[in-house]
């Protein structure tokens, strides 16, 4: 018995990273599919809303924006935006929920809803538009990516951590899902042209020149820097 037990101890201990892995495998797929129908609801909103995205609550100027009161305030909030797709009746609300997310709400949530009802339960970031409200720029290429780890800390008051990826995939990485429609997959949430895509242009300049584990606030992530910065939300 004591040779069978070590025998199965040996084997588990062989197999689980195999099945972890195969685990990760297939949320990353589920995860890509979602990004790819989220593509095909854009494209056909902004078909029906003259080539723009949702972008149904947001103040002018975007200094007074919000965009995290999540749940509390969907005429701030910019996952509001994003629930718009569902709300419209142009994406399934499955699609809007990662498989890497364990907070992703199981239930269709109630007919009329706004928004999303907590912050844990949004699964992934939306752009945050250096435009005037529901304009779409050229420029933007990146639209929707894996929830950020930014202000998922922000939100608990931790330390942010620079080179931390998406949650939704326990830190392997990211997917983003592109302005043209296609989906890309990143292995750090700084891109090749050095745009870290869950920080705002400012910020990114403020913590190049301090160490990690510093605390961030959302009134400092206000708005992206221009219509060329990445900056996905919440």
């Amino acid at each position: 018995l004591g040779s069978i037990a070590a025998i199965l101890i040996v084997g588990a201990a062989v197999l689980w990273p195999a099945v972890n892995m195969q685990r990760a495998r297939a949320v990353q797929s589920s995860n890509q599919a979602n990004m790819a129908a989220s593509g095909l609801a854009f494209g056909a909103y902004a078909m029906d809303h003259e080539d723009r995205l949702p972008m149904v609550s947001r103040p002018d100027p975007a200094e007074q924006w919000v965009w995290w009161r999540v749940g509390t305030d969907p005429d701030s909030s910019n996952s509001a935006n994003l629930y718009a797709l569902h709300r419209f009746g142009y994406a399934r609300q499955a699609s809007l929920n990662s498989p890497g997310n364990p907070n992703a709400p199981a239930e269709l949530l109630p007919p009329g809803a706004l928004d999303w009802r907590s912050f844990d339960e949004v699964s992934y970031s939306y752009t945050l538009s250096a435009d005037a409200p529901g304009t779409f720029s050229p420029a933007m290429t990146l639209v929707l990516a894996d929830r950020s780890p930014v202000t998922m800390r922000a939100h608990r008051g931790q330390p942010v951590f620079l080179n931390e990826n998406s949650m939704n995939h326990r830190g392997r990485g990211q997917h983003v899902l592109m302005g043209d429609g296609g989906v890309g997959w990143l292995t750090s949430p700084v891109t090749a042209t050095g745009d870290h895509i869950y920080l705002p242009r400012p910020i990114e300049r403020l913590v190049r020149s301090v160490r990690d584990g510093q605390r961030i606030t959302f009134e400092e992530m206000v708005a992206p820097g221009g219509r060329a910065d990445a900056f996905v939300g919440p």
